[in-house]
């Protein structure tokens, strides 16, 4: 049974209609070229190098066309594209190059989160961590940059090509507030796998600590992880304290 839940889940999951970005494309290749000339600047390898050529290539030439990126699990259940150039797990600049094939209109709640993700991709002085209302103030406050999509403010962003695909959305919406918007947002689960034994378990407290529990948009996102380093650290110091002792 639960098998076949899982493979509806990847059936359901493949059968989402994706396309190229080619507003962005077209971005890239005129001007927004320093953000290729940036990522070829990095120390890639020739392997890296020839893959984002492809990945290129071949998004101009699906065009317009829609496209399904297939998924399979592994023995624990977790979800992977099987897609080697065109996927939504792959890095930065293949991620950007994607949108889904069909869009909407945005409500006010969209809007919202569309500028969670943004102040997300930037991650100025780790934004990520702060408050939803923290970083929807944080798009507010440079709207102007975004929307004028300033060359020096893109390329400090965290992630570079996802960001600047975002910042394309923000000046056509200022345009057309109506405008459809086709870029597929994404938002992280907090240690999924906690999250799913605080779950089975009941535990509030522990949910509380992955954000499974109700809280208000300008309270802090909990960081488990943050939260265990310094007693793992402190355990790890007192084992090696013991053993040097022998």
């Amino acid at each position: 049974e639960n098998r076949e839940k899982l493979h509806q889940a990847i059936n359901n999951m493949s059968s989402v209609k994706f396309s190229y970005n080619n507003n962005f494309i077209n971005y890239l290749e005129n001007e927004g070229g320093f953000l290729l000339d940036s990522l070829n600047n990095q120390e890639l390898t020739d392997s890296e190098k020839y893959q984002n050529y492809m990945l290129l290539k071949v998004a101009k030439i699906y065009n317009n066309n829609p496209i399904y990126i297939p998924l399979q699990a592994d023995w624990r259940g977790r979800i992977y594209t099987k897609s080697f150039f065109s996927n939504y797990q792959g890095g930065d600049f293949a991620l950007s190059l994607l949108e889904l094939y069909e869009g909407h209109q945005l409500t006010d709640e969209g809007l919202r989160y569309l500028k969670i993700y943004g102040a997300n991709l930037f991650n100025e002085n780790n934004t990520s961590r702060a408050s939803y209302d923290d970083r929807i103030k944080w798009v507010d406050n440079n709207m102007e940059q975004i929307v004028n999509m300033d060359k020096n403010f893109l390329i400090k962003a965290e992630n570079k090509f996802t960001f600047a695909a975002f910042c394309l959305i923000m000046r056509e919406l200022k345009t057309n507030p109506t405008t459809s918007v086709k870029l597929p947002v994404f938002l992280d689960a907090t240690c999924s796998g906690i999250q799913h034994l605080a779950t089975l378990i009941k535990d509030e407290e522990l949910a509380s600590e992955v954000n499974l529990t109700r809280y208000n948009n300008n309270d802090k996102p909990s960081d488990i992880y943050r939260k265990l380093l310094d007693p793992i650290n402190e355990e790890i110091r007192l084992i090696f304290s013991y053993s040097s002792n022998f």
